[in-house]
C-alpha cells in the first residue's frame, strides 16, 4: 500500500505538514515503512510560479528506504544518490541528482515567487 507525506516549501526555512495516510489507525508509521532497503520512495516535485493554482513543472525523484532515515530535521531535505544518511536525508540511491533535474524546473525555482510542492510516497516491500 503506498503512503504519502506533503510538504510544500516556500523559500527558506523549510516547512513541513503531514497529510495522513490514506490507511486505518493500525498500520504501521509511513516513516517506519521507509526504513526497509527494499522500500521504494518517490519524491515528486510541483513548481508553482507566483499565485498559480497549477504547477508549470512537474518532476520526480525515485530512490530507496534505509534503516537510518529519521524525517527530523527542520533544515532541509535530501534525495541522496549514495547511501550516506543524515537527518536531512528522505531517500538513499536516488535515481537522479540535483545537476540531472529537469531544467526546466530549476529555472523555475530560482525565481524568488516561486512555491514548491513536495510529495513523499513510499511504496513498502
Amino acid at each position: 500500500m503506498q503512503t504519502s507525506i506533503t510538504a510544500f516549501a516556500h523559500a527558506i526555512p523549510w516547512r513541513r505538514e503531514r497529510r495522513p495516510a490514506a490507511s486505518n489507525a493500525a498500520a504501521e508509521p509511513w516513516s517506519a515503512r521507509t526504513r526497509s532497503a527494499a522500500a521504494t520512495i518517490t519524491a515528486t516535485l510541483r513548481v508553482f510560479p507566483g499565485d498559480a493554482d497549477e504547477p508549470t513543472a512537474v518532476t520526480a525523484v525515485r530512490g530507496r528506504g534505509h534503516p537510518d532515515l529519521t524525517f527530523e530535521s527542520d533544515r532541509g531535505a535530501v534525495c541522496r544518490t549514495a547511501d550516506y544518511v543524515d537527518d536531512r536525508t528522505v531517500m538513499v540511491d536516488a535515481d537522479r541528482a540535483a545537476a540531472d533535474l529537469d531544467r526546466e524546473v530549476v529555472a523555475a525555482l530560482s525565481k524568488t515567487e516561486t512555491d514548491l510542492l513536495v510529495e513523499l510516497s513510499v511504496d513498502p516491500p
